[in-house]
């Protein structure tokens, strides 16, 4: 199976998420609820990039319909947007190591901050159900 589409969006999404904080002009995009939610409303885009290449024989429709449902049925809290503020601060710190060719450094870093996003989705997450596609 051809996983290069998986990693196009997930490598589009870390750089959008990276994106929602810009020091130098002092604005952050990621500060509430209704922002984590409009940043996965917009997330969408690239889900519908991939569908019109239409490659791998995946079915692009129900990606596109799981996408929408889940975003729209998730409440979205103060909690999780620190929890995505945390990623995304992991996120541009391996982003800035892959720069330097620190290649190892940002493996580990990754590991470790997937390693703690699961017990936070374990503990923080528990109550939020998939939709009904799953």
């Amino acid at each position: 199976m051809n996983f290069t589409y998986y990693e196009s969006l997930s490598i589009h999404l870390a750089v959008d998420l990276i994106n929602t904080l810009c020091p130098v002009k002092g604005t952050d995009n990621l500060s509430t609820p209704e922002e984590l939610k409009q940043f996965l409303v917009e997330s969408e885009k690239h889900v519908l990039d991939l569908a019109s290449e239409k490659n791998g024989g995946f079915d692009w429709d129900a990606a596109i319909a799981v996408h929408r449902e889940t975003v729209q049925s998730w409440p979205v809290r103060s909690e999780d947007v620190e929890i995505v503020r945390s990623l995304r601060t992991s996120l541009r710190t391996v982003f800035e190591l892959a720069r330097e060719q620190k290649a190892q450094d940002a493996a580990e870093l990754l590991n470790e901050q997937t390693a703690h996003e699961r017990g936070n989705a374990k503990n923080k997450l528990a109550a939020w159900t998939l939709p009904s596609a799953f």
